[in-house]
């Protein structure tokens, strides 16, 4: 198998300009963060990487689940 290559601009974004399904799951320790300030944040992250604008998004999912340890973000996305 040849060696990969690292990636380059003509790779991204990953997702074509269709409709997409946006799912996050946000295990926090701070309660107080808002759900859709964190949604946001990941939306813009995620702008020119997986997606090249996030008015492309049509349906999301978001949960907040509070957790005393094991912080994570889970984000899964699909065409719709």
């Amino acid at each position: 198998m040849p060696p990969s290559r690292p990636p380059s601009d003509s790779d991204f974004p990953i997702f074509d300009d269709s409709p997409l399904k946006i799912e996050l799951t946000f295990c926090v320790g701070n309660i107080l963060k808002d759900l859709d300030n964190m949604m946001k944040f990941a939306f813009d992250a995620l702008q020119k990487v997986l997606y090249r604008n996030d008015r492309y998004i049509y349906k999301v999912v978001g949960v907040k689940i509070p957790v005393t340890k094991s912080y994570s973000t889970t984000i899964e996305v699909t065409y719709l």
